[in-house]
């Protein structure tokens, strides 16, 4: 029901017109509700367009298409989601002005994204998801919104741009001439939206890897897999980050290889049977059995210039670091990176001379202006995402030409050698991380990147942490400094972390101080009124 068909010169309507009534052609006799009444040009334009609207409807909702040949179906599905696409692109514009004006209030609603949820009968959140397309469009994404009004982009392009440019420094990219809207509007031309999403996501990270870090870090938290028995069987569901969904994926597909003639399964059948087929070699021989003939990997493009720049980036913070030491009287040591933040006493006494300080990679903003490492599907790589990937990594370089030709293809190159990792794991036997003792099944190794140490990667410089702790401390920026007789992990900001619940987040640490975690009793959880003494954030070889 549209209230353009009678409405006086200040907005307010004054007769709604049904649908029965227009096709029962009383048009003629609503005009007397106008009688004593002005409109002006654009008042009587905008009457006569959406009752032409409705006419075409209504004669369209006549139409049997059943009784159309296939072809026609499809042009007339065709013509209609164009024709929708620019209707939508109309509404946003007087969406985006009562928003601007306030016309909505005093009509008894509280926000006008509760008005629209009543009058497009949409749920609370796509009703506000309306309001803030609207909103953007107007104030920031003028050349997308010419291009919605001509129907050559969807208003789920809109979306992804709304979702990535969520702060004000990337709000503020948008009207860059070479990196902001257009270069955004552009891909949208050419890409549906989920790989929009993931050229707008690279986007994001290229111009703000710090806040896209922090965004992936409370990701991370949500990430969840439920394996609940029902109905006489199992039912899986969950959530994962980009990177940790990757590498499921890219296993379970590798495992599903592919389907002989005599194989009945569909895709998901067999993707079920996969996992299933993981989990029974796993349980079985204490590892998954390598039968691809090509063992299960991601592929991570990084380019050049993005390796070479957060190099140089990093040298000249490192300068810059060791220059304000000096000036302040600092000795410098290989551990002297974390020694001003630290609290309490350092553990140096018992644990004896520093061997090494294996850091967390390349901080973030170094990498700020440099195209982001991506997958093979085009998924972008966060800096730490990248960085935790390239500790049990093998490198290849390959040279493409203008086109995308491979001009050359280097040998491949592995930055830990086999012997190496057998020998972090005869020494540190289990995760090194504290309070930690995950074995070897489900560990890696962590290194110094090698370009911080000249190429140079020596078993001083590794160290064994499971799974989950590997990838915090990339995301974490924790530091781990190897002395000769354990390890000592710091945060960011310097301070010793105390066992496996304290990492270095004070937000989580005061819910584990506060809040029993599942299964766990009150009473347990309400002894955690303070960090442990500095001596608990060491570990220490087991012996044998």
């Amino acid at each position: 029901m549209s209230a353009l068909f009678a409405i006086d010169p200040h907005g307010s309507p004054v007769r709604a017109v049904t649908d029965e009534e227009l096709r029962e052609g009383k048009i003629a006799e609503l005009d007397g509700h106008l009688e004593g009444q002005v409109e002006d040009a654009a008042i009587s334009r905008a009457r006569e367009a959406v009752m032409g609207i409705r006419r075409s409807v209504a004669e369209l909702a006549g139409v049997d298409p059943e009784v159309l040949g296939g072809k026609v179906q499809l042009a007339l599905s065709d013509e209609l989601a164009d024709v929708l696409k620019k209707v939508t692109a109309i509404r946003a514009d007087v969406l985006a002005v009562i928003e601007a004006s306030g016309s909505w209030k005093g009509h008894g609603f509280r926000t006008l994204a509760d008005r629209e949820r009543k009058t497009s009968g949409a749920t609370k959140a796509e009703s506000s998801r309306t309001i803030t397309r609207a909103k953007t469009l107007k104030d920031d994404l003028p050349k997308f919104r010419e291009e919605v009004h001509a129907g050559a982009i969807s208003m789920s392009h809109v979306d992804v741009v709304n979702r990535v440019a969520n702060t004000p420094e990337l709000r503020a990219r948008l009207s860059d001439p070479t990196d902001g809207e257009a270069q955004l509007l552009a891909a949208a031309k050419d890409m549906d939206p989920d790989r929009f999403s993931k050229h707008a996501k690279a986007w994001a990270i290229k111009n703000q890897p710090e806040q896209c870090e922090a965004e992936a870090r409370q990701a991370a938290k949500d990430e969840d897999v439920t394996l609940v028995e029902r109905d006489g069987g199992w039912s899986l569901r969950g959530w994962l980050t980009s990177e940790n969904g990757g590498i499921v994926n890219a296993v379970l597909t590798a495992a599903m290889g592919v389907p002989s003639a005599a194989d009945p399964r569909g895709p998901k059948e067999r993707r079920a049977g996969a996992l299933v087929g993981l989990c029974a070699n796993a349980a079985e021989f204490g590892d998954i059995k390598k039968s691809a003939l090509v063992a299960p990997h991601l592929s991570v493009h990084v380019p050049l210039e993005t390796m070479l720049g957060a190099e140089m980036a990093a040298r000249v913070s490192r300068e810059r670091a060791a220059t304000a030491m000096q000036r302040v009287g600092e000795p410098g040591s290989s551990g002297g990176e974390w020694a001003a933040g630290s609290s309490g006493g350092e553990p140096a006494d018992t644990l004896g001379r520093i061997l090494a300080t294996i850091s967390s990679g390349y901080a973030p903003d170094l990498f700020e202006g440099f195209e982001p490492a991506t997958l093979d599907d085009g998924t972008p790589l966060l800096p730490s995402e990248l960085q935790t990937l390239l500790c049990n990594s093998d490198m290849s370089r390959v040279i493409f030409g203008a086109k995308g030709e491979v001009l050359d293809a280097g040998r491949k190159d592995r930055f830990v050698k086999k012997s190496q990792i057998r020998a972090v794991i005869a020494r540190d036997k289990t995760c090194r991380f504290p309070g930690c003792d995950t074995t070897i099944s489900s560990s890696e190794v962590h290194h110094a990147q090698h370009w911080e140490h000249n190429g140079r990667t020596d078993i001083d410089n590794l160290v064994m942490l499971c799974w989950f702790h590997h990838r915090y401390v990339h995301k974490q920026g924790i530091s781990i400094v190897h002395h000769e007789n354990g390890w000592v992990f710091r945060s960011r900001t310097g301070r010793i972390l105390s066992g496996p619940l304290d990492r270095g987040d004070p937000e989580r640490r005061s819910r584990d101080h506060n809040e029993p975690a599942r299964g766990e009793p009150a009473a347990r959880s309400a002894t955690k009124e303070k960090d442990p003494p500095s001596v608990q954030g060491t570990s220490v070889p087991k012996s044998g």
